[in-house]
This record gives structure tokens, sequence and C-alpha cells, in this order.
């Protein structure tokens, strides 16, 4: 990010428009869930203890066949804990 300054001497913050795009995402995203950062934390933490499947064990389970140009998905649980 670049800083410049116009004749009243506020500070003004110049950055692309898709790194703008992608802020605005996230600042809705934790609206939309104050405990977002809470429960990335924890899953962050359950991988590190090993707490996770391998992406070979998810598809599997969710029965995703993958190909080179895209993945579908042919079953899907609306669960939080069907991910564990």
């Amino acid at each position: 990010m670049h800083g410049i300054t116009i004749k009243s001497n506020r500070p003004l913050v110049v950055i692309p428009v898709d790194e703008y795009e992608s802020m605005k995402e996230t600042l809705e995203l934790l609206a939309a869930n104050p405990n977002l950062l809470e429960e990335l934390e924890q899953e962050r933490r359950n991988v590190a203890k090993g707490d996770c499947v391998t992406w070979a064990e998810f598809r599997k389970k969710y029965e995703i066949e993958t190909n080179l140009s895209r993945v579908v998905v042919s079953k899907v649980e609306h669960r939080k804990e069907a991910y564990r």
C-alpha cells in the first residue's frame, strides 16, 4: 500500500481494487459471524493436534469426484460436526 497526502494534510491510503474488495468481504464475514475468528483459531488448534481428515478421506466420505478442471460434490451434509 502507498500513502499519499492531499491538500488538507489528511492521510489517504491507495490500494488496488481487488484488495479493497477482499477487505470488504472479510468485514462482511466477520460482521455476519462474530465468533468466526475464535472458531478459526479452534480449528487451527484441532489441525495442529491432528484432529482433522485428509482430502482423500473427505472426498471419499462426501463422494466427491475430481478432475483437472472441476470438483463435483454429489453429497453434502449441513452439520458443523460433519467435517470432523
